[in-house]
């Protein structure tokens, strides 16, 4: 089962239309995966800071259909198809006037990287049922289970790009959340408007020109030979 499960990963790309339905279903589940956990962070630590908002809107919840975006969820499915899951989920909505103990810019900035940061917990739980059932620690298991070993492969992968793309100091990127928090505040203010108007097409720029790839890249595949050493990562 081990070599079939290995073997599938390695050979084939998630655009091929070769592929079994249940293999797309998989890929739908990393998606939604990726997209539920990231919109979570967010609104926990929102929560956390003291906004009691997201917790009335119903957004403390692992549920999907809490955090599902149709458009989002449309545009992740695709872009994820080429190799760069790029959507969103439905936006938590957050008052940075009511957060206590930190200040506004700051507060911000946690909330922001909270959803990155909760991806590369799921990919790291994900991973790690991975590691011990291709090393054998969970004992025997059922044929079907071999479905759930490549969804958990694919969704620690997607759960790291999801992770490695926001890094991105780029509107709509939570890293510029960040960087706009460390700038000073004038020009933090000046970064703001400027990637709220701008950032979009700046990022499609960025995709295009192949440095989004170039800086990916690297980040993506030092975390997956660090999560999945078992895979042949090239």
């Amino acid at each position: 089962m081990k070599e079939f499960l290995l073997n599938t990963i390695h050979s084939v790309g998630l655009a091929d239309p070769a592929l079994p339905i249940w293999f797309w279903a998989l890929v739908l589940f990393g998606i939604i995966s990726s997209t539920t956990v990231h919109e979570f962070g967010h609104a926990w630590m929102a929560d956390k800071l003291g906004d009691p908002g997201p917790r009335e809107q119903g957004r403390l919840t692992l549920s999907p259909f809490a955090h599902f975006d149709p458009l989002g969820f449309v545009l992740m499915t695709v872009t994820t198809l080429v190799g760069m899951p790029l959507g969103w989920g439905k936006p938590v909505k957050t008052d940075p006037d009511k957060f206590t103990g930190v200040g506004r810019r700051l507060g911000m900035a946690l909330v922001a990287i909270a959803g990155p940061v909760m991806n590369l917990v799921a990919a790291s739980v994900f991973s790690l049922v991975v590691r011990l059932a291709a090393g054998g620690s969970l004992g025997g298991l059922p044929d079907w289970f071999q479905y759930v070993f490549i969804g958990l492969i694919i969704g620690t992968m997607i759960n790291v790009l999801v992770f490695a793309e926001n890094l991105i100091p780029v509107h709509p990127m939570d890293a510029s959340h960040v960087v706009a928090a460390l700038l000073p505040e004038g020009i933090g203010k000046v970064y703001v408007s400027f990637m709220q108007k701008y950032g979009f097409f700046v990022l499609l720029g960025l995709s295009y020109t192949g440095v989004i790839g170039n800086f990916l890249l690297p980040v993506v595949k030092f975390l997956l030979r660090l999560l999945l050493p078992m895979l042949p990562i090239d």
